[in-house]
């Protein structure tokens, strides 16, 4: 006769689970996105803030030009945006914005997000208390397509009608633009 404890039925049940998708997702990788990387060099000059005002205000801007990229992503180097200081990068295709501050930009790894398009701007915001703050691009990550002739512009259609999900159990899959999700099921068990 097998007896089994609570907690060693939760490892078997959960060890026939983990293996079972490991054998689905081994048939099901999708291809990678391609991309490449180039260097890149951008350094800023160093800001003090200043203190008769109330707002952060903007000290430094430029231009980054990649041509025909489908996409891009900034990797940052050294960085000081002390307290209340932060970086704008617009997509200059489709308006899409990121403002990073120090706290984004430790959560990203020091990377941007993903940006359509091939012509970013970027503008640094000084903090009215803030010292000592610059910033420093090292490498745009670029996009390649995948086949010359067909050019995808969205996924959804002539009309993107997706909502935006501040759920942290949703994702986005690099390597196959699809939704992920994370399942909380071991609460379950």
């Amino acid at each position: 006769m097998c007896y089994l404890t609570f907690s060693k039925a939760k490892l078997i049940v959960l060890l026939v689970i983990i293996l079972f998708n490991m054998n689905i997702l081994m048939f099901a990788q999708p291809a990678s996105v391609p991309f490449h990387t180039v260097e890149y060099s951008i350094k800023t000059d160093i800001y003090d803030g200043h203190q008769e005002k109330i707002y952060p205000e903007l000290m430094w801007q430029d231009t980054i030009k990649i041509t025909d990229a489908p996409w891009v992503r900034v990797r940052f180097g050294k960085v000081n945006l002390g307290k209340d200081s932060y970086l704008q990068i617009n997509s200059l295709k489709d308006s899409s914005t990121q403002h990073i501050n120090s706290k984004i930009l430790m959560e990203w790894y020091n990377y941007s997000a993903y940006f359509n398009g091939d012509l970013l701007e970027i503008k640094l915001f000084v903090g009215p208390l803030d010292r000592g703050i610059f910033c420093e691009i090292t490498e745009i990550i670029v996009g390649d397509y995948q086949n010359e002739a067909v050019v995808i512009e969205s996924i959804c259609g002539t009309e993107d009608d997706r909502v935006r999900s501040y759920d942290p159990a949703v994702g986005r899959l690099l390597t196959s633009q699809l939704s992920i999700y994370r399942l909380y099921w071991m609460d379950c068990l």
